[in-house]
């Protein structure tokens, strides 16, 4: 069986989700008294955006679509080895290690922002809520769990929010149930029918979550077969990812086009990943870009706002956002950013945190010896 070790081909895709939702936030910039008077310029008819219609109206779906290539990747880690062992420990730090220290630096800088933004403009920039409790909240990676009256601080935060609960319930299944494909099952009918009794963001998320790695489950079955079996296999995940989309248009169904969504998503990530298989690491070399989907993904709304004080202080005029040259250059500006914090506090501080754990682990042992 051919083994991978990096999808970064489904990585890249899952960058593209993320810069999808960039795109879906471009609006975000015009929700301010500093972008009132902007008289009707419409900046949906840049260059930029001119043919993403339906990104900036349904832009929000590519974070599913985050969700299901989250499921795929992390049942590719821990579910692909069934001899495998995972320590919940270091299970934790590692997540720890790769979300908190870009999560605390960006909430401290929106913390010190939105307090300059109310105090001289009377209002914050993009999100409100921002106050001690909800700091807390923020502080805690809980800003969505339930306990909040709305976005606050870093608004995009809310899905690294619903992450931890998922990687929690992940990890406490896979300790309790083991690393086989039914307990995946289980989790996401679990989750959907859940959603028959609310719609917690937690719940869809999740559903889509065990969606990617049901998906792997299938990936992997299929890898087994002749390469005509395995594309027949993998077209065939195709339309039955397409069948649930046409059934609800059909007889008029109320599913959230989520869910529809949910299964093609799965198929399509089955053939990707098989395509992938096939060609070793011919796709490293977009690494680069698939490293910075968290930071890109957590950095964009730091930026809008520090764009919007600067303008707010009469550096630049309102109508400068409306340019072709200031779109493209936001955009360019944020991978560039996005690209120092990976290298420059991400990775090190990741690192950081996961050699003070191992050098605890070892103290420890000594000291039982």
């Amino acid at each position: 069986m051919t083994r991978i070790k990096t999808f970064y081909l489904i990585d890249f895709i899952r960058c593209c989700a993320a810069l999808c939702v960039v795109v879906f936030h471009y609006k975000n910039f015009f929700k301010n008294d500093f972008t009132a008077r902007l008289n009707g310029s419409s900046w949906t008819d840049l260059i930029l955006f001119r043919h993403l219609d339906w990104i900036i109206a349904k832009g929000s779906l590519a974070v599913m679509l985050f969700w299901v290539i989250s499921g795929f990747v992390f049942a590719h880690v821990y579910l692909s080895d069934r001899s495998r062992k995972v320590d919940p420990k270091s299970y934790a730090v590692n997540r720890f290690s790769r979300l908190y220290p870009l999560h605390l630096l960006t909430l401290l800088y929106i913390a010190v922002l939105q307090s300059v933004a109310t105090r001289y403009f009377g209002e914050p920039f993009i999100y409100g809520n921002n106050d001690a409790y909800h700091f807390a909240l923020n502080l805690a990676f809980a800003s969505n769990w339930g306990f909040e009256s709305g976005l606050s601080f870093n608004g995009p935060i809310w899905s690294v929010s619903i992450e931890v609960v998922i990687y929690v319930v992940f990890i406490v299944l896979l300790v309790l149930g083991g690393p086989g494909w039914q307990i995946s099952l289980v989790a996401c009918f679990a989750f959907l029918g859940l959603m028959a009794v609310s719609n917690h963001l937690i719940l869809v998320c999740g559903a889509h979550f065990y969606f990617g790695c049901l998906a792997y489950a299938v990936f992997r079955y299929t890898l087994r077969l002749t390469r005509c079996r395995q594309l027949a296999m993998a077209l065939l995940c195709v339309a039955a990812g397409i069948a649930p989309m046409m059934m609800a248009w059909k007889l008029g169904l109320n599913v959230p086009l989520t869910l529809q969504l949910a299964p093609l998503f799965s198929g399509l990530l089955i053939l990707v990943g098989l395509f992938e298989a096939t060609q070793g690491d011919r796709f490293r070399f977009l690494k680069p870009v698939g490293d910075i989907t968290y930071s890109t993904y957590l950095l964009h709304s730091p930026l809008q706002m520090s764009i919007l004080m600067v303008g707010s202080f009469g550096v630049f005029a309102p109508d400068l956002l409306v340019t072709n040259v200031f779109a493209f250059g936001y955009f360019a500006l944020l991978i560039a950013i996005s690209r120092w914090a990976y290298i420059k506090i991400e990775c090190p501080a990741q690192n950081a945190i996961r050699r003070y754990q191992s050098r605890l682990t070892r103290a420890r042992g000594s000291e039982t010896l």
